[in-house]
């Protein structure tokens, strides 16, 4: 009864074993039909066009009217206006000797004692402003303010720090013509001083002030 009763039971399992080992997955169905497509997505804007930078102004390199690139602004700290990024010296063919005021001794105070970098535009506007009685061709500051090369115009004459740049990148570059034992006239006039303004000689790179009656070089810069 008990052999009958194992030999039962073993079946029972045998069968349920042979039962799960049979539960095999059947062939793949047919694929079904396509989809309907999903919408289009909407396009991205436009990335803004990025602004000229300091990898467009070298030092020592040519500038856009043929002369030497002397002073590159910094973009996080500038000093320049009109989103301008560097200062350049005019080509040496338009250098000249003039004095700083050509009214034989009657000196006209004109207040542009600002030395800094980016002072020289508004320094050369003030001076030709106080001076408007006197022949712009015959002083450095109208002459810069009136000169023109080639279509390019806006030049003037440096400030003390701008003129100080100069030198040191002729010193550096070797580049730009200047005459190495000669004066070279700034706007900055000497603070309270009617007589006298900035000069610097390209020599030694000393600044001092000089009467403006002197005949001195003249080199314009201009911003770009």
């Amino acid at each position: 009864m008990w052999k009958k009763s194992l030999m039962s039971l073993f079946g029972m399992f045998g069968m349920v074993f042979m039962l799960s080992s049979c539960n095999i997955n059947g062939a793949p169905g047919a694929t079904g039909p396509q989809g309907p497509q999903g919408t289009d997505g909407t396009n991205g804007t436009d990335g803004k066009d990025g602004t000229g930078g300091v990898s467009d102004c070298h030092v020592g390199a040519v500038g856009p009217t043929g002369g030497y690139v002397f002073f590159c602004d910094d973009p996080g700290n500038p000093v320049l206006s009109d989103g301008k990024i560097g200062l350049e010296a005019a080509p040496v063919g338009t250098e000249t000797t003039l004095p700083w005021d050509a009214s034989l001794g009657e000196f006209t105070q004109t207040n542009t004692i600002a030395t800094a970098i980016g002072a020289g535009q508004a320094n050369t506007a003030a001076i030709v402003s106080a001076l408007s009685g006197e022949d712009e061709s015959t002083y450095a500051a109208g002459y810069c303010a009136t000169l023109i090369v080639e279509t390019y115009d806006g030049f003037f004459l440096p400030s003390k720090g701008e003129l100080n740049r100069m030198y040191l990148m002729f010193q550096d570059y070797g580049v730009g013509g200047f005459a190495y034992n000669k004066l070279y006239w700034s706007s900055s006039e000497g603070e309270g001083e009617s007589f006298a303004a900035w000069l610097q000689y390209f020599g030694l790179g000393l600044q001092d002030y000089y009467n403006k009656d002197f005949r001195n070089r003249v080199r314009c810069v201009r911003a770009f």
